[in-house]
């Protein structure tokens, strides 16, 4: 009998895995590209569709093994008796930058491709020209945090901002650019400000990301005071740079080579009902626009709030969702609004409206007649459309933000989930960089672009090398550096022009009349020994011209002194070494940072000029550090690399924890992340010694928390209270459950008993005042010396005055 049941379970399973594999190799995967960028690299836009037989499927982006870590599911697709079911990717969403593939399985515990139930294997065309490791640099964009000193409306604002810190640090977020809204600074509660402002600096000082974090002004800054708001906001985000307050809320910073323009709402809390813009920062701005359009970089405006019916961030027909965005009728609102549509190379960031990321309002051109505008959700709690209208009641698990990688042929704006630190595919936008609109040439050339472009395998056959005028009519050309190898090619301008023919690069090398591309042909090949590369191109005849030089022809100065004889196998080396220029182009920026992070991660190799480059603390290993020394510098911290000396003695760190502990509340100061990440990755005596004296030489010694005590007016029928003080996450505990006893002070001139509780550890910022049964609900602390009491089953406050105090 035992031997026939055995039989008959292997024969069950035989037939189930044969059903299962017969259910596999009846399901497929297709995809239809669309809309306006259908034809272009790294844009997903479009349907796809899984045919399965009936069953749950999940659709991932993958690599050739695995789906992509990091990113939740594409779709969840239940198929029916029609065999089929789809999906639409929306407008400007983007195709992975690791992805190859897409795959539908049948279960979230496995997601590898061999045992996908379908695969679908994104074309060459369509794929991201480049690995995520091979970004130029990655920012976290962040809004709406609205800590709440009462502790009512966002009940999880503290802890969704631990949440975006911890994923801007898992994510190796290079800095934070953050538009609006830290505190919510509720006006039917005076002086709630400063509690506020100090949870977002706790919260900051003691998570794990250490980088700077970068602030624009946002309405509820100014909710309960305009001058009083922006003075905080000054204080608190270390925009005054010393002790003495600037009173200019707006500001710029060059980060990751490119421009960032921080903004400010200046008039109030209501955006739509006041002039938010002086002339003087309308003025700034544009000047600043004027300025760098056109130079080559990006160009990013950090803001709080949206256009009314306008741009990305709130339903434009019929009604907007949200009812105090900027309006027209603003005359500062509308100039504004007029330089976003003359600059269109502008990336405009903005939030204010809280609406969740998968209601799709997310990215906006205006039908190309305005600059790109992104919208950002919240990190306070998101705003989905139920019934018509926004839901405000702001679960745990929902707080957004995004991850942004920025490379030369495009800008992934990566929707998250900060709860979860994952990527919603759904919610991950491709934007095209400052430099590939028109007018946008190098300005020492003064050029324009063209929509001609070389497209080739060291660009991913993609759109960042577009041919710019010359003097010449018809006359289109271009200069890439390349690596020494061998590199394919077309030129591209709808329509693929090649030459089956092979370029040997020589220092002479091109031909009399050049190389006649046409359109039956195909790639054009170059074998390299690496350097510059001038493409130069006639439309009318269609000839292609080739140039080559050692050093960047278009440069003032030399970018990389090179030898008189070439290795045919690599680049010259450089004869005289920059400290930190890794990737050996001349110049020292956050490229070289990324260098050395890609070769450490990959375990590759560094040649003896690189590695003499990227040693910038002459140990003879080329490891973290390194690259930290590189970012400081950059950032200003460190004036030279000269200054680095030997690891740091244990004084030195006991001051620099100190001063840590001491002055979180200046946890936003660039001087601040810098001290904290030496100190808790390693580093040197000088480094720590000088950054704790940075740190010092800005900090108002006033300006330390000092012990709390906080007063409860107990009830009748209540014996002696106990007050239970906790904070949260990892905080602890005063005591356990119920507390400690709390002292008599005497009675008020109502007769009530008054209690206090001294609390000596600021990071306990919670309450539950207790007694033989009785317990009040969970009090936010806020303000020193406040007496809480019941109005039923809500808490009442007032301040503590001893003349209260009348037996």
């Amino acid at each position: 009998m035992k031997k026939l049941i055995s039989f008959i379970i292997c024969g069950l399973l035989i037939v189930s895995a044969l059903t299962l594999n017969a259910a596999a190799a009846s399901a497929s995967v297709s995809y239809v590209f669309t809309g306006a960028d259908q034809a272009l690299a790294g844009y997903a836009e479009g349907t796809i569709t899984l045919k399965a037989p009936a069953g749950t499927y999940f659709l991932f982006w993958a690599d050739d093994t695995k789906a992509l870590d990091g990113y939740s599911e594409i779709a969840a697709l239940s198929v029916g008796s029609s065999g089929s079911a789809t999906h639409k990717m929306a407008y400007k969403t983007a195709v992975p930058a690791d992805a190859t593939k897409l795959i539908a399985v049948t279960s979230k515990s496995d997601k590898s491709v061999k045992n996908a139930a379908a695969v679908y294997t994104i074309p060459a065309s369509k794929r991201f020209p480049k690995k995520t490791c091979q970004r130029n640099y990655r920012f976290a964009s962040f809004s709406d945090i609205h800590i709440d000193g009462v502790y009512k409306t966002y009940n999880y604002a503290d802890e969704h901002l631990r949440c975006a810190f911890d994923t801007a640090a898992a994510r190796d977020a290079d800095f934070v650019a953050m538009s609006g809204d830290y505190v919510n600074n509720n006006i039917d509660y005076k002086d709630v400000s400063t509690y506020e402002w100090k949870n977002y600096q706790r919260i900051l000082s003691e998570s794990d990301y250490c980088n700077p974090v970068y602030e624009a002004i946002g309405n509820h800054e100014l909710w309960q005071s305009v001058s009083g708001g922006t003075a905080d906001f000054i204080k608190a985000t270390g925009l005054d740079g010393d002790k003495s307050a600037s009173s200019c809320p707006y500001f710029e910073k060059t980060l990751g080579g490119d421009h960032f323009i921080f903004m400010a709402l200046e008039g109030g809390f209501y955006p739509d009902k006041t002039e938010e813009f002086t002339d003087a920062q309308l003025d700034w701005v544009e000047g600043l626009l004027k300025k760098y359009s056109g130079d080559g970089r990006n160009i990013y405006i950090i803001e709080h709030s949206l256009f009314y019916k306008y741009g990305a961030g709130d339903r434009i027909d019929p009604e907007p969702y949200y009812d105090i965005p900027l309006k027209d009728s603003q005359s500062s609102a509308k100039r504004f609004k007029q330089l976003l549509n003359t600059y269109k190379d502008v990336i405009f960031l903005s939030g204010h409206t809280h609406i969740a990321f998968k209601e799709q309002y997310n990215y906006s051109d205006n039908s190309g007649t305005s600059c790109q505008m992104i919208h950002n959700s919240s990190v306070g709690g998101t705003r989905p459309i139920v019934n018509g209208s926004l839901d405000r009641s702001y679960p745990l698990d929902q707080t957004e933000g995004y991850i942004v990688d920025v490379f030369d042929e495009g800008i992934v704006f990566n929707g998250a989930n900060l709860y979860y630190n994952l990527y919603d595919p759904n919610c991950c936008y491709l934007v095209k960089p400052s430099k590939s609109f028109s007018g946008n040439a190098p300005a020492s050339t003064g050029a324009s672009a063209t929509n001609y472009y070389v497209k080739g395998s060291f660009n991913g056959w993609g759109t960042s090398d577009p041919l710019y005028t010359t003097s010449a009519s018809n006359v289109y050309q271009t200069t890439i550096r390349l690596s020494a190898g061998t590199h394919t090619f077309k030129i591209f301008n709808g329509s693929w022009y090649g030459n089956n023919g092979t370029i040997e690069d020589t220092t002479e090398k091109t031909s009399a009349i050049g190389w006649e591309m046409k359109s039956s042909e195909g790639n054009c090949t170059l074998k390299a020994t690496g350097g510059y590369y001038t493409f130069n191109y006639n439309t009318s005849s269609r000839m292609l011209k080739l140039f080559y030089s050692a050093t960047d022809p278009n440069a003032t100065q030399p970018s990389e002194p090179t030898s008189s004889e070439s290795q045919p196998t690599s680049p010259p080396e450089p004869q005289n070494i920059l400290s930190g220029d890794a990737n050996l182009d001349g110049k020292v920026t956050i490229r070289d940072a990324t260098t050395i992070q890609l070769r450490l991660a990959k375990r590759l190799d560094f040649s003896a000029s690189e590695r003499k480059a990227a040693d910038v603390d002459l140990d003879n290993d080329i490891n973290i550090n390194d690259v930290t020394y590189i970012q400081e510098y950059l950032a200003g911290i460190i004036k030279s690399f000269a200054q680095i000396a030997p690891p740091s003695s244990e004084s030195t760190r006991a001051q620099a924890k100190n001063a840590l502990g001491t002055y979180y509340r200046y946890s936003s100061y660039d001087c601040y992340q810098a001290l904290k990440k030496a100190y808790r990755f390693g580093s040197t005596e000088a480094r720590l010694s000088s950054l704790t004296n940075a740190l010092l030489a800005k900090v108002d010694k006033n300006n330390v928390d000092q012990n709390i005590t906080v007063y409860f007016e107990k009830p009748d029928g209540w014996g002696a209270p106990n007050a239970y003080v906790w904070g949260r996450k990892g905080a602890g505990f005063d005591a356990d459950w119920p507390g400690k006893a709390m002292t008599y002070v005497g009675k008020n001139g109502s007769g009530k008993q008054i209690y206090k509780y001294t609390i000596t550890n600021q990071r306990r910022n919670f309450v539950k005042f207790n007694s033989s049964g009785n317990e009040t609900k969970e009090i936010a602390i806020g303000k020193p010396n406040t007496v809480y009491y019941l109005s039923g089953s809500d808490i009442g406050s007032y301040e503590f005055k001893s003349s209260y105090i009348v037996g």
